[in-house]
């Protein structure tokens, strides 16, 4: 803002170079002498709130207005361009115009206005306000770098000089692409200018796009660019308005990420809450009765479909034999083969079957992926291998029903067709419903010894 104070403290007393402010709505709030001149209205009027530049302009300049306007909108600069004013007396008087938006506003600025009546007096002038446009280059943030249609740099104003980490003096002269250009993209770029020399067209050419530029170190950064074609005597010009958008990138990854996070912290604290009802309704089942055929099947029940499509529950008998206790699966049609599957006696599994590798090792099998060599290694014969693939299984938990360092079965989880595959927050629920069931059937097992110790003990005592 000190910037701008400074410029127009240094145009306020031209005696040349018209100079107006104006706001969002297009009415001018203040001018200097030399504008109020050039259209022959007085500093009452202008006070009066009545002038505006639109209305001075013909109607055959408006389109450049408008383009003027919108080079504001998405730059912040209105490159110089020839036009006629209405004087007050109705003659018209032709002007160089520019504008430019004051700094930290979006809706006002200032206006320069060159009167081109007296040729000698424009080019006197011109060179007057070199200083001034000097000026203008300073007080801007974003880079203003223009090249020659040979892609050489013509201006290389301070924002660039800070932001590229070039010296003016280092690049006046030399190509742009080699200097702020990654080798990557130099040729996009070459072919780019060629479009624009050759049709006056170019996909970056008067549109804000996104760069990846170059600074001198050879560190590349996200960039902002706004190119534009000057159409002066001889072959063209371009001028590009670039801006580092480092921080604005990185602030919109962090908002993603952190908006990631949320949300993955949502959904983990939904599922927790989620598997404790789960493991809750399962306490309560398991602690309902000690018939533990009945809570176990139970239990399987319950696992299906929330933790698995199919659940079967084997437990180890006193002798160390194998018995299935209960298969369920949430499709009909699958249970009836799950249960053909399984109508072998279990203690039959072979060594490399997961259900035998769990109770050997007393730890949990995960496969979250079920393959065909899988199904192969474990089956009992053609027909075995034939209800197996027709299952579909896709993916496995087999959890040992484990108290201490005793194993007391096995309870297997599969997904067959729901389209789910399980993770490892899974293999944790499972477990820990392993546990709450291994605990249970334990404590019956116990209970029902102590029945029959006293059943005995009370048929020994009727006989004595």
């Amino acid at each position: 803002m000190n910037k701008c104070k400074g410029i127009l403290r240094c145009l306020a007393g031209s005696n040349v170079l018209g100079l107006f402010l104006w706001d969002v709505h297009g009415n001018i709030t203040e001018a200097n002498d030399a504008f109020l001149n050039m259209v022959g209205y007085t500093r009452e009027e202008l006070l009066s709130g009545r002038l505006r530049s639109r209305d001075m302009t013909p109607e055959e300049y408006r389109r450049l207005d408008e383009k003027g306007l919108r080079d504001l909108a998405e730059t912040g600069v209105c490159a110089p361009f020839e036009k006629e004013y209405v004087r007050k007396d109705g003659s018209r008087v032709p002007i160089l115009f520019g504008a430019i938006m004051l700094e930290g506003s979006q809706h006002s600025g200032i206006s320069f206005v060159l009167d081109l009546t007296n040729r000698d007096k424009v080019q006197k002038a011109l060179s007057e306000s070199e200083a001034q446009r000097e000026a203008i280059l300073e007080a801007s943030f974003d880079c203003i770098i223009t090249i020659d249609h040979e892609g050489k740099i013509l201006e290389f104003n301070p924002a660039a000089e800070n932001t590229f980490g070039y010296r003016r003096s280092e690049v006046i002269g030399e190509e742009m692409a080699e200097r702020i250009i990654p080798p990557a993209s130099r040729e996009r770029h070459w072919a780019g200018i060629r479009h624009a020399l050759a049709t006056g067209e170019g996909k970056v050419l008067g549109r804000r796009i996104e760069i990846t530029a170059m600074r001198a170190d050879g560190s590349e950064f996200p960039a902002e660019l706004k190119m534009t074609r000057l159409f002066l005597k001889g072959p063209p010009a371009f001028t590009g308005f670039i801006r580092d958008i480092s921080e604005r990138k990185w602030i919109e990854q962090e908002r993603h990420r952190l908006s990631f996070q949320e949300r993955i912290a949502r959904t983990e604290t939904e599922e927790a809450r989620r598997h404790m009802a789960f493991l809750s309704e399962a306490g309560t089942l398991l602690a309902s009765s000690l018939d533990y055929e009945t809570t176990l099947a139970g239990i399987a029940r319950l696992a299906v479909p929330y933790l698995a499509d199919g659940c079967v529950i084997d437990i180890l008998e006193e002798n160390q034999t194998l018995r299935r206790l209960a298969v369920a699966a949430a499709d009909p049609a699958k249970e009836a083969l799950g249960r053909k599957l399984f109508h072998r006696d279990p203690s039959d599994l072979n060594g490399q079957h997961p259900i035998r590798r769990a109770l050997q090792i007393g730890k949990s099998i995960f496969l979250p992926e079920i393959t065909d060599e899988m199904l192969v290694s474990v089956a009992w014969d053609d027909e075995h291998l034939k209800i197996a693939r027709s299952l579909g299984l896709k993916s496995a938990i087999l959890a040992p029903l484990r108290v201490g360092e005793r194993t007391l079965g096995a309870i297997s989880f599969v997904l067959i067709d729901s389209g789910r595959r399980y993770r490892t927050a899974d293999l944790e629920l499972a477990e820990n419903l392993a546990r709450q069931a291994g605990a249970a059937l334990q404590n019956a097992r116990r209970c029902r010894g102590s029945w029959k110790e006293i059943r005995a003990h009370k048929r020994s005592k009727d006989r004595l």
